[in-house]
């Protein structure tokens, strides 16, 4: 009788015990038992902006951000690189996107925003690869994403990040009816309204604790980034065996990097860019040690701290540098072929993370 009565104790004191734990959710983690965590958004949308679009911008080195950003952390979005989740909304407004492999032989991108309240979708959005926490943790994202891989989860934990899963919290994503015809992973979005709420119920702290003034280091104001080669018009490599290809096409009349891929332009049909193709002032191709994680199903892993080379791109121009990484704190340190740094024109970066393997298979097409 004493044994039953201390073991029925036990198992009061376990369910309280529980039970507090649950009523005070970490990591991201909402509370289960409330009512905007049981559902996916019906509703997706943009935030006005009133503030002045007159502070520099981190990631761009322009001086084209909201005012009252200044001081808070940067969005990330894990965004779907299938074909068959083609097209992609609201990435052509990106400041940067990351693309490298994920598993398999396919790639995703994650696409870094300085503001993302303008922006009325996002995606398709999908799960998060540890790689990605490690290249963007220096400038101390906010990252959006569904799901994870069991090195993410110990990424987030290690490091103590508190994301926005779409898993976790699904009243931060929004199903699109108009793709019936899409498997299911490829009709969820995010959108501005949508992360502005999630930050809010979440309470999660906008506030940055980034040291660093740049994701990248641009040139001074009138100046323009030195190229060893100048006439370049087309840029084509392999991320796998699988089909993933980089390529990008030269547009003098834009000055621009017009992204392709699988010979096909790469769309964002979003209601701001209205089906525009995707293009940069500056693409980055950095050759890393990336290597497929035995017994997993074709994960990869990306090894920074080995470093590695890269070509960079801006205008017609070509120029080649070696790459390094430090810890998670590090941002990526980019030395030209005399000792200088790499400095980045200012506008939007295209950066591709590729396996030193493939390194072979760029091809270089001038005019």
């Amino acid at each position: 009788m004493i044994k039953r009565t201390l073991c029925l104790a036990y198992i009061c004191l376990l369910i309280l015990t529980m039970a507090a734990c649950r009523s005070a959710p970490l990591g991201g983690i909402p509370d289960p038992n409330d009512e905007w965590d049981s559902l996916t958004s019906s509703e997706y949308g943009t935030v006005p902006v009133t503030s002045a679009k007159t502070a520099y911008n981190y990631l761009t080195g322009e001086m084209n951000m909201a005012q009252d950003r200044v001081g808070l952390r940067p969005y990330c979005v894990s965004v779907n690189n299938l074909e068959a989740s083609w097209p992609q909304k609201g990435i052509e407004a990106a400041d940067i996107i990351l693309e490298m492999e994920t598993e398999g032989g396919i790639t995703r991108m994650m696409c870094l925003y300085t503001d993302t309240r303008e922006i009325s979708l996002i995606g398709s959005v999908r799960s998060l690869r540890d790689q990605f926490i490690e290249a963007i943790y220096p400038v101390d994202p906010i990252i959006v994403h569904i799901g994870t891989s069991t090195y993410a989860d110990k990424a987030i934990s290690d490091h103590g990040l508190q994301t926005i899963d779409g898993n976790r919290f699904p009243s931060a994503i929004y199903i699109d009816p108009e793709r019936q015809n899409y498997h299911s992973e490829h009709t969820k979005f995010t959108s501005g309204l949508l992360i502005h709420n999630a930050i809010d119920k979440l309470n999660i702290n906008p506030e940055s604790r980034m040291k660093h003034k740049s994701f990248f280091p641009f040139v001074p104001e009138g100046q323009s980034a030195v190229m060893t080669t100048t006439g370049l018009s087309r840029i084509s490599f392999l991320f796998s065996n699988t089909g993933y290809d980089g390529d990008f096409r030269y547009d003098s009349d834009s000055d621009s990097w017009y992204k392709f891929q699988h010979n096909q332009p790469q769309i964002d049909s979003g209601l701001e860019a209205e089906g525009a193709q995707l293009h940069f002032t500056n693409v980055l191709i950095l050759f890393a040690d990336i290597r497929t994680i035995e017994n997993t199903k074709g994960l990869v892993s990306v090894n920074y701290q080995t470093g590695g080379t890269g070509i960079y791109c801006t205008g017609d121009g070509l120029v080649e540098f070696t790459w390094s990484k430090g810890d998670y704190e590090s941002l990526f340190q980019m030395v030209l072929t005399d000792g200088s740094d790499l400095m980045l024109n200012h506008g939007k970066t295209m950066m591709c993370i590729v396996r030193n393997t493939y390194q072979d298979s760029l091809e270089l097409t001038y005019f």
